[in-house]
Parts: structure tokens; sequence; C-alpha cells
């Protein structure tokens, strides 16, 4: 049985999703790296939200580029692109993943700073 193959024109559409997609994660690694610069260069390191930040945006650049790989093997190699848009799919929830707890820490922190300011 063979797999579907896609076409140039639907390899192309993968591809700009794979540029933007590793623009997005050097864009994300590149702040996170200027919190984390920011965060020891202050001297403040009793206030977390620069490291927090910084490690959300190091979160969030990892999790955005994981599918990148698998998208390129659409457009490069043949045989196997569903298999590859299938893995690509797999990684990308881990950004979804990633996102709910984020989500997740930051409403505890804001009940918390909401019951503080109580």
């Amino acid at each position: 049985m063979t797999e579907y193959e896609f076409n140039n024109e639907e390899n192309e559409q993968f591809k700009i999703l794979a540029t933007n997609l590793l623009y997005t994660a050097i864009g994300l690694g590149v702040i996170g790296l200027s919190m984390l610069i920011r965060y020891f260069a202050s001297g403040d390191l009793a206030n977390v939200i620069p490291l927090f930040t910084a490690i959300v945006n190091f979160g969030i650049a990892g999790t955005v580029y994981l599918p990148v790989v698998h998208l390129n093997n659409i457009i490069q190699t043949e045989g196997n692109d569903i298999k590859e848009l299938m893995a690509a799919l797999r990684k990308w929830s881990y950004f979804w993943t990633f996102t709910v707890v984020v989500l997740g820490i930051n409403v505890i922190i804001l009940i918390m700073y909401l019951l503080k300011a109580v």
C-alpha cells in the first residue's frame, strides 16, 4: 500500500509553516535569554518574574520548534508524509500541554496575588 504524498503546493504550505515556527522559536529563545540576563544582571534575585518569563519563553520556544523537523521531512522525503505529519502533530500537542500548565501556574499566581491584596 502506498502512502499519500503531498503535492508541491501542499509542501510549500508545510515549508511556510515550518519556517514560521522556526522563526517564532528563535524569537522566543532570544526573549527568554534576554530575560534571563536581566534577571541575573539586576542583582534582585528575589524578583522571580524575569526568571519565570525566561523559563516560559524557553519552554514555549522548545515546544514550538519540536514539529519543525517532521514538517521539513514531509517536504524533503517521499513515502512517509502522513507518518511525518502525525509525528509533527504529536510533537505540537506538547505545546498545548505546556500552555495549559503555564496557564494553570498563572491562575495560581493571580489567585495568590488577589488574596494577598485583600
